[in-house]
């Protein structure tokens, strides 16, 4: 038996970072293995690492990190190692609810799931402020970000393809041409909304699997008390910050701001 380790991204990744932040949202945040790896050897990694320069894909306000979607190549071999190829980089505003879990589906495309940034105003009173107090970021609603969203992408290389190749297999090349977005995807072409987004509004959609039909089905870390297992559905909203499940979130009273405290917060819809 081999115990040696199959993909070290620690020590292959210099700017790997593991200790900064919040612990559930840091290091190596998931992988999976590309339906066809007997064959292409291709593996997908989302690892958190220290800002590198570069301007990233996504997001704009920067904390400390950032998150890396990643590919490696085990049929392609340098000293031993498999080929890194970089898909995107996603900077977040705040260390808590990041880049989360990733798979592919039956469909034989990559998801992968991403939080809101999850923290609270800094030195402001919890139940102090209205709607949005939990999504700081404000990019919950905002279609125009992935985070707080799952993608769905056809991750591998298209450099060799044209676009009317892509097109013909039923894609469109990625805005950084390093990946493909399936244009049965729900916002192809709309304005001011992320073409790579399948479903929207999560709050920490922590784990992702699929039904033996093979539906993505989202876990999703609640505020208080209520959490969520969500059938994703193509284009769905999911509702935060303004809604848990099927119940309203109302953090303070939307007149005069007074508290209503944590239980009275969520309210039957």
């Amino acid at each position: 038996w081999d115990a040696s380790a199959f993909l070290d991204v620690a020590a292959l990744r210099p700017r790997f970072n593991d200790t900064s932040g919040y612990s559930p949202s840091r290091g190596l945040r998931g992988f999976a293995f590309h339906p066809n790896y007997e064959s292409n050897g291709l593996v997908y990694t989302a690892h958190k690492e220290n800002q590198d320069g570069s301007t990233p894909e996504y997001g704009t306000a920067y904390f400390d990190s950032e998150f890396v979607l990643a590919e490696w190549d085990f049929n392609q071999l340098t000293d031993g190692e498999p080929t890194y190829r970089q898909l995107f980089r996603v900077r977040f505003e705040h260390n808590f609810h990041t880049v989360q879990q990733l798979g592919f589906a039956p469909d034989g495309y990559l998801y992968v799931c991403l939080g809101d940034n999850g923290a609270k105003t800094g030195g402001v009173s919890y139940y102090s402020q209205l709607r949005n107090v939990s999504d700081v970021s404000n990019v919950g609603q905002n279609f125009d970000t992935i985070q707080a969203g799952v993608i769905r992408i056809d991750p591998m290389d298209p450099s060799d393809l044209t676009d009317d190749e892509l097109a013909l297999a039923g894609l469109k090349r990625s805005a950084n041409g390093r990946f493909s977005i399936p244009l049965d995807n729900p916002f192809v072409g709309w304005p001011a909304h992320k073409e790579e987004l399948f479903a929207k509004g999560f709050r920490n959609p922590l784990s992702l699997s699929f039904s033996p039909s093979g539906k993505p089905v989202i876990a999703d870390v609640g505020e208080q008390t209520m959490e969520e297992i969500n059938v994703l559905v193509r284009g769905g909203n999911y509702g935060w910050p303004n809604r848990e499940g099927t119940f309203l979130v109302a953090w303070c009273d939307q007149v005069d701001g007074s508290s209503l405290g944590a239980d009275a917060s969520m309210v039957w819809m």
